[in-house]
């Protein structure tokens, strides 16, 4: 929660109070993005092997992007989508 408290506060240095439309939700770390089915029970595995299965993380700083998602579409009929960004500002976050 402290964290989720200090990368707010950054959004709203940058954005105003307005950039933020909601409480966010439980907070989330992803490896990785797909567009179609894949087999997760590799990396998962993986994962489950790593000891200890707890350890500290620490982020210094937030940066703040422009995304932008366009749809392309695939011979099959579906869409493939794509991410771009833009860095917008970095924020310093706690104490260094």
């Amino acid at each position: 929660m402290a964290l989720q408290n200090l990368v707010r506060a950054a959004l709203w240095k940058a954005r105003d109070t307005s950039a933020i439309a909601h409480e966010g939700g439980r907070g989330h770390a992803s490896l990785g993005y797909a567009y179609d089915s894949a087999d997760s029970d590799p990396l998962q595995s993986a994962l489950r092997r790593i000891s200890p299965s707890h350890a500290p993380l620490t982020v210094s700083r937030m940066h703040l992007l422009d995304v932008c998602w366009t749809a392309h579409p695939r011979t099959d009929g579906g869409v493939r989508w794509e991410m771009d960004w833009d860095p917008v500002a970095t924020f310093p976050l706690g104490t260094t």
